[in-house]
């Protein structure tokens, strides 16, 4: 599946990740999440999938399209977030490699929580 020109989706050790098809350098645009906006409500109804929704305001959030939907969290990401939307490169990202952000930085509620490995 084409993400974006120099991004993918591929099989990963979570299900699903969003991947480089090409090299990226330090601090280059990505990608921007995209969705409807929906409060906090909404977000805690979809259950199993609230992780796939990005809290963007207090009470806000994008329920996630790809090929958001797809980028998975880390504790050492090589991707960050700029804008609430905007994805870009922490590090230089080869070709192949997975990218993925830290969750963390986009929450401001406390009920859901990832532990790091």
């Amino acid at each position: 599946m084409v993400a974006r020109e120099g991004l993918y989706v591929a099989n990963c050790e979570f299900g699903k990740g969003l991947f480089a098809g090409r090299n990226f350098q330090k601090g280059e645009w990505l990608f921007r999440f995209s969705g409807p906006v929906i409060g906090s409500a909404a977000a805690s109804a979809k259950g199993e999938t609230e992780g796939n929704v990005l809290q963007v305001g207090p009470t806000t959030y994008i329920d996630l399209e790809p090929p958001g939907v797809f980028i998975n969290h880390s504790c050492n990401p090589n991707s960050g977030i700029r804008n609430n939307i905007e994805v870009f490169a922490l590090q230089s990202i080869q070709v192949g490699e997975e990218l993925r952000f830290d969750y963390s930085t986009t929450m401001s509620e406390r009920r859901w929580t990832m532990r790091c490995h």
